[in-house]
């Protein structure tokens, strides 16, 4: 189960990424 825990993660991080920048932009 290891594989699906790191694509999890890595998914994750994308979309913090991801809302971050939204963020960013609609806060500008």
């Amino acid at each position: 189960h290891t594989t699906r825990s790191s694509v999890r993660r890595e998914l994750t991080a994308t979309v913090d990424s991801h809302a971050c920048k939204m963020y960013v932009l609609i806060a500008q």
